[in-house]
């Protein structure tokens, strides 16, 4: 029997898959979906099946089933066991008897939960007995519900167990101005991870100190604009600041004096508003979007990770 082992190799030791993740993702149990571009025995459409298929497993339990930026994967291997011909009436029919593993692991390949599910199928050639094998997969079983349960169980507590670990090595990037890797690390934390709202305070504090550098340097290339007379390109730069930022009172007085300065031709080109928020609560959820973004886009811009493929 031929089984295939996956290794993931990266070249982050904690950060994680960098494969593009929606912003509404972030804070949400995530898992990796880990499926080769090839398995042994299967053809491409046959290994597209399974990966279609845990996804569906995984969203039927609540979970965002895609490449994310978490430490966590799950991965299937498919061992055909056995092929056998039954004598029919015109044609033969080919029954195929196979075993589903599933497997939730760190990317470093610490297994946290597994199960196995035997699969059958069946069909007038080999490969559609094979096809249907596949297709009959039950995303509904309880099996699958109890995996994934018991998987997002072992995410929680291994976030929860590292919150404080996870905490000062945000603060340490944050000491050396690197806020958005900072901002990334935290938002790697599921919400439901009762240290979470510690998280959140740590996330606006570093948040904060991020729009503040972002502010100089806004404030400094309209300086540079103004200078030389290119308004438009000083209103590009002025709009950009956060209201939240501590220059955001120069922002608007700046861009009143950069208004002054174009025509009122021009002016009816400029759709720019500068907005105050009052809104305490409505602020703190601007601030927190804005920091999965930031987080998203952090992920985004990381080099890709390689998937080796060994067979026994």
């Amino acid at each position: 029997m031929k089984k295939l082992i996956i290794c993931v190799c990266t070249l982050f030791a904690m950060l994680p898959f960098c494969f593009a993740q929606k912003t509404d993702d972030m804070g949400k149990i995530t898992l990796g979906v880990d499926v080769p571009t090839q398995i042994n025995g299967l053809d491409k459409i046959q290994t597209e099946k399974i990966r279609t298929k845990l996804q569906q497993i995984c969203t039927k339990n609540g979970i965002v089933s895609s490449w994310s930026t978490n430490n966590f994967v799950v991965r299937p291997t498919f061992d055909i066991y056995q092929f056998e011909a039954v004598e029919g009436g015109m044609q033969n029919i080919y029954v195929v008897k196979a075993e589903l593993t599933l497997t939730i692991s760190q990317i470093d390949g610490t297994i946290v939960n597994s199960i196995n599910k035997t699969l059958k199928g069946s069909g007038n050639t080999k490969e559609k007995a094979l096809t249907n094998c596949i297709a009959d997969i039950p995303v509904t079983d309880e099996v699958f519900q109890t995996f994934l349960t018991e998987g997002k169980k072992k995410i929680i507590d291994y976030y929860q167990a590292r919150c404080s670990d996870i905490m000062l090595k945000a603060k340490n990037y944050a000491k050396q101005e690197q806020y958005e890797t900072a901002i990334a690390i935290l938002m790697l934390v599921p919400e439901e991870v009762p240290c979470y709202k510690e998280i959140i305070d740590l996330t606006e504090e570093i948040y904060g100190a991020y729009q503040d550098k972002l502010c100089a340097q806004l404030t400094s290339a309209a300086n540079a604009a103004i200078a030389v007379q290119d308004y438009y390109a000083a209103a590009e730069y002025l709009t950009q600041i956060n209201p939240n930022s501590s220059c955001y009172s120069f922002a608007v007085n700046t861009f009143k004096k950069v208004e002054e300065k174009v025509s009122a031709l021009e002016q009816r080109d400029w759709n720019f508003k500068m907005k105050q928020y009052d809104d305490s609560v409505q602020l703190e959820k601007m601030r927190i979007r804005a920091a999965k973004e930031i987080a998203v886009e952090y992920y985004r811009n990381q080099p890709d990770i390689y998937i080796q493929q060994f067979v026994k």
